[in-house]
C-alpha cells in the first residue's frame, strides 16, 4: 500500500483497532495504538507509577506517524510530475 498525502474529496478513514491495523500497514498500527493509548491516559486507566512511560511511547508513536506522514508528502511531491522539472545548467557549476 503506497502512501500519499489526502486529498479534500478522500472519505474519512475510520480509526482501526490494533487487532485490525495489524492487517494494514505499519502507519495505521502506530495510530490505533496511539489513539488506544490516549484514550486510557483520558479516561484514567493508567496507573500513576505508569503515567510517565505511556506518556513518552504516546508521544514517540505520534512522532513517528507524523515522520511517515512527512515521508509520504515528500514523496508524493517529488513524484508529482504537474510540478516543472528543474533543468541541468552546467554555467551554474
Amino acid at each position: 500500500m503506497a502512501l500519499r498525502e489526502a486529498r479534500p474529496d478522500d472519505p474519512p478513514r475510520a480509526p482501526l483497532t490494533v487487532t485490525e491495523a495489524l492487517d494494514a500497514d505499519a502507519r495505521d498500527v502506530l495510530v490505533a495504538t496511539r489513539l488506544l493509548l490516549a484514550k486510557a491516559l483520558e479516561a484514567g486507566d493508567v496507573s500513576s507509577n505508569a503515567l510517565a512511560t505511556v506518556t513518552k511511547q504516546l508521544l514517540d508513536f505520534d512522532r513517528q506517524i507524523r515522520a511517515i506522514d512527512d515521508a509520504a508528502k515528500s514523496e508524493e511531491q517529488r513524484r508529482d510530475v504537474s510540478r516543472p522539472r528543474r533543468s541541468f545548467n552546467a554555467s551554474a557549476i
